[in-house]
């Protein structure tokens, strides 16, 4: 009889096992900040003003980047854990923009200095300093450009500048849902197809209508415009802006969200 016993009692104990619940895991709130973009929703308490764009996007490599309210930024970054170090080593560039956007950046580069850890939940990144309080609060910075309209501030003039747009005149980008992409060169439309996958971005071959339009260089600057748009090899939006690059990294086309 004990030898047929011991066999029963463990096919019991094993349907017994099976029937309990399982335990979801916790998921980690260190996971995958590295490879991020994010966008600064409330500073100290307090919501950032609609009109102020503060980014972070956490590459990789530990490098740490992104628009202030005014300058860009950039910085290293170093993380264990829900812990993370920001290197007081900032670069900025040095422009000077109307209240709020300097109120905000000069908060925002403070408390960016005091974090000592992070938590991730959903879409929403939280900084917190040493007492565990929140300081910034983040959303995901979304990089899609499906169905996102823009106009152009500057371009690459294929001489190794980039140059802000004749005074007066205007060029759009419209990205559309069914994967073309169109808008106005400042005097002819344009239209043709656009890809993206991850930060990666193939524009073109772009065609053109035929006008002719008066006004000193903007024909010319049409034309280049084209062709820096066709040269974009990856993009990265923050805040309102977008911003594409060649593959040889050099800026292609800056561009600000159509209101």
């Amino acid at each position: 009889m004990k030898l047929t016993l011991v066999p029963v009692l463990l096919v019991v104990a094993l349907l017994a096992m099976a029937c309990q619940p399982v335990m979801p895991v916790a998921e980690s709130g260190s996971a995958g900040l590295a490879g991020t973009r994010w966008l600064l929703t409330d500073l100290g308490g307090e919501a950032v003003p609609a009109d102020v764009a503060v980014t972070a996007a956490f590459g990789e490599d530990g490098n740490l980047s992104g628009t202030s309210g005014c300058n860009n930024y950039s910085t290293q970054y170093e993380v264990d854990g829900q812990s993370i170090t920001i290197s007081p080593q900032m670069m900025s560039t040095m422009m000077m923009c109307p209240d709020p956007a300097m109120q905000v950046e000069q908060a925002y580069q403070q408390a960016l200095l005091t974090a000592t850890s992070f938590e991730i939940t959903g879409d929403t990144l939280v900084l917190m300093d040493e007492s565990g309080t929140a300081i910034l609060t983040f959303s995901v910075q979304s990089q899609t450009l499906v169905g996102t309209s823009w106009n152009v501030t500057s371009y690459n003039n294929q001489k190794q500048a980039v140059v802000s747009l004749i005074l007066g005149s205007e060029i759009t980008v419209n990205f559309m849902d069914d994967g073309t992409v169109a808008g106005n060169a400042g005097c002819n439309e344009y239209f043709g197809s656009f890809e993206t996958d991850g930060d990666t971005i193939a524009i073109g071959p772009l065609a053109t209508t035929r006008k002719m339009c008066p006004g000193e260089g903007i024909m010319e600057q049409e034309a280049l415009f084209l062709q820096a748009l066709e040269s974009s090899a990856t993009y990265q939006v923050q805040g309102s802006t977008l911003g594409t690059r060649t593959a040889d990294d050099a800026m292609a086309v800056n561009m600000v969200a159509a209101k």
